[in-house]
């Protein structure tokens, strides 16, 4: 009877120790991160759609998750919590609370602006360790029609 007490309680244990998290590493975090659902103010909104995350291996980030919708590059900072947090650090510096993770799915809640949001996002294969094309929006294709003045005399 003690060897089986002693048998269950080695193995709780060791399921216990197992199931604590490890603290999140930057490397862990490289890579990009698009948005696949978000809440906005406690509700669901489609206006997070097509926005990412993209953290690299020297603590910078680039995201579209910015006023004006624009891509931004800016350094981040990665609290040494658990899972956090990490803090953009930009010219509107915003701290993101890192409440779920996994290898390729995490959910992320910030306050910007006085408005809460909840970010649930998946993460993406590289190519080459390049962004894939079909998660930013292409940039606006130049005009390159020449015109008469245009053209070498």
């Amino acid at each position: 009877m003690y060897k089986l007490f002693l048998q269950g309680t080695l193995v709780s244990c060791c399921f216990w120790i197992g199931c604590q998290p490890a603290n999140m590493t930057t490397e862990k975090l490289n890579g990009r991160w698009v948005v696949i659902a978000g809440e906005r103010g406690n509700g669901p909104t489609e206006a997070m759609n097509g926005m990412y995350f993209i953290f690299d291996a020297d603590n910078n980030m680039t995201t579209n998750f910015t006023m004006s919708g624009e891509e931004e590059k800016c350094a981040y900072e990665l609290g040494s919590g658990e899972m956090g947090p990490l803090t953009q650090k930009s010219s509107d510096e915003v701290v993101y609370n890192i409440t779920t993770f996994a290898d390729t799915a995490m959910t992320m809640t910030s306050s910007w602006h006085n408005v809460d949001f909840t970010f649930e996002l998946r993460k993406r294969a590289l190519q080459n360790d390049a962004i894939q094309e079909t998660d930013i929006p292409a940039p606006a294709e130049p005009d390159t029609a020449a015109t008469e003045s245009d053209e070498p005399q």
